[in-house]
């Protein structure tokens, strides 16, 4: 195997490892307008046509124990203690995962049900 098939195939692996994340940042534009991220946790603005999946929206909330709410202007808040740029950093990164892994899963069981 040569250098350069050697390179190609590392580049080929590390392309499927990427794929995930590129996904669910596609998944995260479409649904969220604006993410506001400070030292006393976040507020999430969705985007006009809200977010994907309502019940798992909800469910999401009810697992952070008291965390998160949802506020009447359909904007969801996240109480976090988030002292430096790292950590609000790490807390806007696992919030937008998590949100776009609620949102796939709801895709799933659309998509199951159909």
């Amino acid at each position: 195997m040569s250098l350069v098939d050697d390179v190609r195939r590392q580049i080929t692996e590390r392309l499927k490892e990427l794929k995930p994340l590129v996904d669910e940042y596609h998944q995260l534009e479409a649904m969220v307008a604006k993410l506001d991220i400070g030292a006393k946790g976040a507020v999430v603005t969705f985007a006009e046509s809200g977010f994907p999946d309502l019940a798992g929206l909800l469910s999401y909330i009810d697992r952070l124990k008291g965390a998160a709410k949802l506020r009447p202007d359909s904007k969801m808040t996240v109480s976090r203690n988030w002292p430096t740029p790292d950590a609000r950093l790490n807390g806007a990164v696992q919030l937008a995962r998590g949100l776009a892994r609620v949102a796939a899963a709801g895709e799933k069981r659309e998509l199951a049900a159909a």
